[in-house]
């Protein structure tokens, strides 16, 4: 009497050791091809655990999709740095920041999940606050170039449009 693991590794074997071509393993065995594909992955991806583990054989989690870390904190820090802002406005700083599409989806996850800090950081004092011209507009066009909006950019800067 064999396991289903036994059955699972006889099936794999061949084309894991050997590496015959999947669609003559398949009609061998009378097993779809798509499965064996899915298998044969899932086994060089885990190892032997594919076969045993019931967790390695679930698709994958959203873990996968998870964004990567500085870009966590940094919706974090720009939520306490502007709490005006809003999700999707938080979301595009990050796209133009990180050069990598983040959604407004994702944005009100990370900002449920994850809390604010005490003291929020301030990358440019306010308008007022700057004597030199030149650093006024220097904040200006960097946050602008970072995808502030041109209302956040005044608001932050306690300053007109």
């Amino acid at each position: 009497m064999t396991s289903p693991e036994q059955e699972a590794y006889g099936l794999l074997r061949p084309i894991v050791l050997f590496g015959p071509p999947i669609p003559a393993r398949a009609r061998e065995t009378a097993v779809p091809e798509r499965t064996l594909r899915r298998k044969v992955a899932r086994f060089e991806a885990v190892g032997m655990r594919s076969l045993f583990d019931l967790d390695a054989l679930a698709p994958p989690t959203t873990a996968h999709r998870r964004l990567p870390p500085e870009i966590r904190r940094a919706i974090v820090e720009l939520k306490a740095e502007y709490p005006l802002s809003g999700l999707r406005e938080i979301a595009t700083i990050c796209r133009h920041r990180f050069d990598r599409p983040v959604s407004y989806h994702s944005t009100r996850a990370i900002l449920a999940s994850e809390p604010l800090p005490i003291r929020p950081p301030r990358r440019f004092p306010r308008h007022h606050e700057t004597a030199d011209p030149v650093e006024r507009l220097r904040a200006v066009v960097t946050l602008y170039l970072d995808g502030w909006s041109a209302k956040a950019i005044a608001s932050y800067l306690d300053t007109s449009r």
